[in-house]
């Protein structure tokens, strides 16, 4: 009996051991499955695409409203009606045109002013105006001071002179605001013209004062000058 019992007890300590056995080995088996899916899901972690960027804001969130500058309006046309610019353009050198410049902020008017300056009672056309068309790499053509006398409806040019400069500034008369002037400013009975020609606005320009004079050959004389600066 003992030896049964013995035996016995040796067959049931034998199963307890493998039957731990048979538990660890699955533990460590459960343990291996286990680090093996926590690296299968790092993995598929570090394999994931970034995320998408945020959406942009919504238009005008944070920036100021953009407008569009208002549009200049048209200037009034003054002096010399527009038929009288085109009949005096046909008398110049081809490709020139007539001086037409702002007067104040709503105005504009062409610089051609008549007088009799050879008195022979018949009163002639004083003009400034472009030597030769305007170019992209001249958008400002030199300007030239042109006197023209008329024969029924048709003009032609008698003299002309070229003027320092491609604008031409104002001058306060008591009729106002001119481009060009013709008046006796010395007091001898005769007509000089008044301009005042210059590069730009910025740099200013000259006062000029020309005479006029019909001895043989009639010639624009330039009777004295004086400079004008820091004009806008």
């Amino acid at each position: 009996m003992k030896k049964t019992s013995l035996y016995i007890c040796s067959i049931g300590v034998a199963a307890t051991i493998l039957l731990s056995a048979i538990l660890i080995s699955a533990s460590r088996a459960n343990a291996r499955t286990l680090g093996l899916e926590a690296i299968v899901q790092r993995l598929e972690g570090q394999q994931q695409e970034p995320p998408s960027p945020p959406p942009p804001p919504p238009a005008g969130t944070g920036m100021g409203s953009i407008t569009e500058s208002p549009v200049e309006k048209p200037r009034i046309f003054v002096g010399p009606t527009r038929a009288q610019v085109q009949r005096v353009e046909r008398a110049l050198p081809r490709g020139s045109s007539v001086y037409i410049g702002p007067v104040g902020v709503e105005y504009e008017t062409a610089a051609i002013a008549e007088a009799d300056v050879d008195g022979d009672g018949v009163a002639e056309t004083v003009v400034v105006h472009t030597q030769r068309k305007a170019t992209n790499s001249e958008p400002r053509p030199t300007l030239m001071l042109s006197i023209l006398s008329r024969q029924a409806n048709q003009y032609f040019v008698r003299m002309s002179i070229s003027l320092v400069g491609s604008i031409l500034f104002n001058i306060e008369t008591n009729e106002g605001l001119l481009p060009v002037v013709v008046q006796d400013i010395t007091g001898d009975g005769r007509f000089e013209i008044v301009g005042a020609p210059g590069p730009s606005a910025s740099l200013g320009g000259w006062l000029e004062v020309y005479d006029i004079s019909f001895h043989i050959c009639p010639t624009l004389h330039q009777h004295g000058l004086s400079e004008l600066t820091g004009m806008e």
